[in-house]
């Protein structure tokens, strides 16, 4: 139910959440997305559904818990709430050398009539897919203009994927472009009011649709790249085994998976081989 309008005063309140309830919200984000939150603590929980409360013009959070639980379109809402969405270009340096001089490069070089496919897994607001995108039309020769790389990109998080189809960047993730790869903003942005704007050229080869992991794959024996990055951490160790055996079988043989520094697949066997740092084969 709705509750009367907040006031100004009122919206820096305190929410009371108890024990029980954090559990609650907790197993209720598992349950639909598959994230391990952990023990969180209240005060944590607390910060994460304020904002929604407040867009909802309620009061209680045991009246939001008793409204999401049995509403789809709100558990959107919750999810997204919870998701942890840190991501920026060509993150990790050795990863993206190894792409450019080396797995790239073979790709290109092979005599084929099918572009690649790649999937940015998690991909939350779009800059690691529209790097995919940028350092294939960096290195294809113009020959193969028609056989670069798709990019699909997907997320739980609408949010963050409405904020991906946009192609608008700013702040620091634009300041680490320049720093890193500044020929790619001169290439492939131009200034707008909000920032900097991805052109059409690169956007056209990236397609964003929400996917959750726990689920198969969008498709099967498909994929060239995957790129699963800084995600499994979120995930218990059974689930993470769930996840990585979708994605290996959506994998094309000697199709490359690229996971986080953080992350390991050395504990399970995952059917891949190993490459160098976060970086794995299939066979």
């Amino acid at each position: 139910m709705l509750a009367r309008k907040i006031t100004e005063s009122e919206s820096n309140e305190t929410l009371d959440i108890s024990p029980k309830l954090r559990s609650a919200v907790i197993d209720l984000v598992y349950t639909h997305s598959g994230i391990h939150l952990g023990e969180l603590t209240c005060q944590f929980v607390q910060t994460r559904l304020r904002r929604r409360l407040r867009a909802l013009e309620m009061e209680s959070a045991a009246d939001y818990f008793e409204l999401a639980k049995n509403n789809s379109d709100e558990i959107e809402h919750l999810v997204n709430a919870f998701t942890t969405n840190e991501t920026c270009f060509f993150r990790t340096k050795p990863l993206w050398s190894f792409l450019e001089n080396t797995y790239l490069p073979e790709l290109a070089a092979r005599e084929t009539a099918r572009a690649p496919v790649f999937w940015s897994a998690a991909c939350s607001t779009g800059e690691e897919a529209y790097s995919l995108a940028m350092l294939s039309d960096a290195v294809y020769p113009s020959s193969k203009k028609n056989l670069k790389p798709r990019v699909i990109a997907t997320d739980i998080s609408t949010d963050v994927l409405d904020k991906a189809a946009a192609g608008v960047f700013s702040g620091r993730n634009i300041n680490r472009l320049k720093a890193v790869r500044p020929e790619m903003l001169d290439a492939y942005f131009e200034p707008c009011e909000d920032g900097f704007k991805l052109s059409q050229d690169i956007k056209k080869f990236v397609k964003i649709s929400r996917h959750n992991l726990m689920d198969k794959a969008p498709q099967q024996d498909a994929y060239d790249l995957v790129t699963l990055r800084n995600v499994l951490i979120y995930f218990s160790q059974d689930d993470q085994m769930k996840i990585v055996h979708n994605i290996v079988a959506s994998m094309k043989s000697g199709a490359i998976l690229a996971i986080g520094e953080s992350e390991s697949l050395g504990y399970f066997d995952s059917g891949l081989e190993y490459v160098q740092p976060f970086v794995y084969r299939k066979p």
